[in-house]
């Protein structure tokens, strides 16, 4: 850049001279003319003058930015050496800890042979088995083979199966240490390597810096220099004046970064104000609803003391009246041993008018099966077919609500997935709530949600609490269509008890409760959770 203004300051010279020949040229054809003075170089440069100074400044302004630039790039270098050796420190960690977990395994499995070899020589010894018989054993695999094991505990007796089980876990978590710390020495060296890189990039961009920042320093004071000679004041007072330009920039820049970050503060306040007034409807709902909740217990507390005492009361006069059952079944006795000769007579005639009367009533009892049978034939008949006219009308239903859900979302389309989702859930229209239910036999709640999803390959477990922590929580406000909504008894993740499909325009799918089939329905926002999920 200092060389375009010294080649630029060149041309403006060269051109004056040229000026100033042509003009001796002229003056040479009229000895008797009088010479026109020709203008100096100093004056030709005052001519230009106000445009040398805006360029000056312009280039002053560049190599500020330059200079700046220059020192993001050494930080940034700076700071990847500094990640690298953060790296470095956590691989050595790692590498240390296995080896110390990898000592102590051995010292285990050390301890888990002794153990080992003193029951087998206490059996060689009492029954002269070969200690030979137990090599096979003490591979890595021995004693995979179920028949393998019924003969070492044969052989050996089933303390000394016990310990070499113990030996043998002891060696694998031994061999599995070893193996990582193979791996953690790797990811040493890796990352040393990595350090010794970023250390020189960062060495050679601290001398790059170095350089590049004294070059433009030259560079500036050469432009203060020649600002200083147009506008005829020392190099100092030009460089007090430039000086306060860059603090005015500075100041001008700071105040701009300000009113910016004012400005976000302010959005960042009222967005905080009016989640904290969310949240407060909210929790005032909840309030409300545990309110209802408390009056509602109160209130069957004091219906189930009503009944235990009208329960005391009628076990009283149970207890009265079979006092006087008691007298008068006594009464009745001595009465009755009076007229017992007389119902001896009677018994023979009274069992067969019984027996008539037994049979005409089993006849009649058969008769009103056989048509009670037909009856619920018939009405289960019209069940089924009222069911199947329903999941019609309510697939038929679906797929117009599906048509405007579409329509309706334009403007805020559902995220990847949630439509094929919503559709799944609507074709199961129909089918009845089963506990634990995740097929067309029956569903419940995170049965359906979870079978939803899988149709678009995520996987969510099948619980309610478990799929609120399977995405990302989302106001319920801004829930969009293929979101899980989520309900509590609590108002916490603890009480989760339920959870549906949000299928957009304040409506959803869910499996109720059981005795009612799968259906579309408006949000009850009745202990909802006040965020949606978004799996996807």
């Amino acid at each position: 850049m200092a060389k375009t203004v010294k080649h630029q300051r060149r041309i403006v010279i060269l051109t004056a001279c040229a000026v100033t020949a042509s003009l001796l040229s002229l003056g040479g054809s009229n000895a008797y003319a009088e010479p026109t003075p020709s203008p100096s170089t100093d004056q030709i440069v005052m001519q230009n003058g106000p445009a040398q100074i805006a360029d000056m400044e312009v280039q002053l302004a560049n190599l500020r930015t330059q200079r700046e630039q220059a020192f993001i790039k050494a930080q940034q270098a700076t700071e990847d050496y500094q990640i690298a050796v953060d790296d470095l420190e956590a691989a050595k960690k790692n590498l240390s800890n296995t080896q110390e977990a990898t000592v102590k395994a051995r010292e285990g499995a050390e301890a888990a042979r002794k153990e080992l070899m003193q029951v087998v020589t206490a059996v060689y010894r009492d029954n002269s088995v070969s200690l030979a018989a137990l090599a096979p054993y003490l591979e890595e695999n021995g004693l995979d083979n179920v028949q393998r094991r019924q003969v070492f505990q044969e052989r050996f007796g089933s303390q000394a199966q016990q310990k070499l089980q113990k030996y043998q876990a002891s060696q694998a978590v031994v061999r599995v240490l070893e193996k990582q710390a193979n791996t953690e020495v790797a990811n040493r060296e890796k990352a040393a390597a990595e350090v010794n890189k970023q250390r020189k990039l960062a060495q050679a961009a601290a001398k790059n810096v170095d350089s590049e920042v004294k070059r433009l320093a030259e560079e500036r004071e050469d432009l203060i220099a020649r600002l200083a000679a147009i506008r005829q004041r020392s190099i100092e007072e030009e460089r007090r004046h430039q000086e306060q330009l860059e603090r005015e920039a500075d100041e001008r820049a700071e105040k701009q970064a300000q009113a910016r970050l004012r400005e976000q503060e302010e959005k960042n306040r009222q967005a905080a104000e009016a989640k904290a007034k969310r949240d407060a409807e909210i929790e005032a709902a909840r309030k409300r609803d545990e309110e209802k909740r408390q009056q509602a217990a109160r209130e069957e507390q004091a219906r189930k003391d009503r009944e235990a005492k009208a329960a005391e009361e009628r076990a009283r006069q149970e207890q009265e009246k079979a006092q006087r059952d008691r007298s008068e079944a006594q009464r009745r006795r001595a009465a009755e041993a009076k007229a017992k000769a007389d119902r001896e007579k009677r018994a023979a005639e009274e069992r067969r008018r019984a027996e008539a009367q037994r049979e005409k009533e089993q006849q009649e009892a058969a008769d009103r099966r056989a048509a009670e049978r037909r009856e619920r034939e018939r009405k289960e008949a019209e069940r089924r077919a009222r069911e199947e006219a329903e999941r019609k009308r309510a697939r038929e239903e679906s797929e117009r609500e599906s048509q405007k859900e579409a329509d309706s979302n334009a403007s805020a389309p559902a995220a990847s997935g949630a439509q094929g989702a919503i559709r799944w859930a609507r074709s199961k229209i129909g089918i009845p709530y089963v506990w634990g239910g995740d097929d067309d036999s029956g569903y419940d709640c995170s049965g359906l949600t979870q079978g939803a999803w899988g149709s678009q390959g995520v996987r969510l477990p099948h619980s309610s609490r478990r799929q609120y922590n399977s995405g990302r929580k989302i106001p319920i406000d801004a829930a969009k269509p293929g979101d899980l909504l989520f309900w509590s008894y609590s108002g916490g993740a603890s009480g989760i008890y339920h959870v549906a499909i949000y299928t957009g325009g304040g409506r959803m799918v869910e499996a109720p409760v059981p005795g009612e089939n799968v259906h579309e329905t408006s949000v009850r926002y009745r202990r909802i959770m006040p965020y949606a999920v978004r799996v996807n």
